[in-house]
């Protein structure tokens, strides 16, 4: 099958929320660059730094990335500040009662409005966040295996139990947990949920890693791949690096198949 590549890249250096995060605009531009010589066929690509990466331009970006098939592939890169927060209701989807989230320029994306955006996404989704918090930003609902997407009934009934065990709480504040449409989601996330990232002005830790992999081991499949970039020392010295893979589908579109970076 041939593959169609949608890619979206987000760096936040500066922002009204936090303030700065050295580096992170240079750490999406390079990727950018990689993404965009390494994949064939790209039929949308586009990258926001600071000022550029607002709310509405990214969620825009996001959904379009999300649009196509099965022989679609969502590219979605992340570099700035990232976060934690303590839920203030029992939420099914949130295993470790937190909610993480990334900071945009103007405001901030939850995890679990990313889920909703790329549950919808029909191919491969692979995303790459190099930011504090991280592991699970796309958020893996605790209704969810790495291997097995448990039924549509069994959602159904976590919210039924969640409702009936929070007769106080608001109902828009209950979370919907979105049947995934994917064949296979990749993330590799710079450090744990509960754990910080490391980047300075020459770039993020994690990323730097990433290109400095990518120069020996061009062409390898993405399983090889992450064994090696797991292997460098500058990366070990500084975080603990994530990888999540949900296989939902039995697809030749498969990561099992293809270099992460075509």
């Amino acid at each position: 099958m041939t593959t169609t590549a949608k890619i979206l890249c987000v760096g936040v250096g500066n922002s009204t929320v936090v303030g700065s995060c050295a580096g992170a605009d240079l750490d999406a531009k390079r990727m950018f660059d990689l993404f965009k010589k390494t994949f064939s066929n790209i039929s949308y690509s586009n990258l926001l730094l600071n000022d550029a990466a607002t709310r509405s331009a990214v969620v825009s970006g996001f959904s379009e990335i999300c649009a196509g098939d099965e022989s679609t592939t969502t590219v979605f890169f992340f570099a700035g500040h990232g976060g934690s927060q303590r839920l203030k209701n029992y939420a099914p989807e949130e295993a470790d009662g937190r909610d993480e989230f990334v900071v945009l320029y103007d405001d901030y994306l939850v995890d679990d409005e990313i889920w909703n955006i790329i549950s919808s996404a029909r191919g491969r989704v692979f995303l790459v966040f190099d930011c504090c918090h991280s592991e699970t930003m796309f958020r893996l609902p605790a209704a969810y295996e790495f291997d097995k997407v448990k039924s549509f009934w069994t959602i159904i009934r976590d919210q039924i139990k969640a409702l009936f065990s929070l007769k106080k709480q608001n109902p828009e504040q209950l979370r919907a947990s979105t049947v995934p449409a994917f064949t296979e989601l990749l993330c590799w996330s710079g450090c744990a949920d509960d754990k910080t990232s490391k980047g300075s002005y020459s770039g993020g830790v994690f990323t730097n890693a990433i290109l400095r992999t990518y120069e020996t081991n061009k062409s390898l499949l993405y399983a090889a791949f992450w064994d090696k970039l797991a292997q460098d020392t500058k990366l070990r010295s500084a975080e603990i690096s994530k990888q999540t893979l949900i296989k939902n589908k039995n697809s030749e579109n498969s990561f099992s198949k293809f270099s992460v970076f075509n």
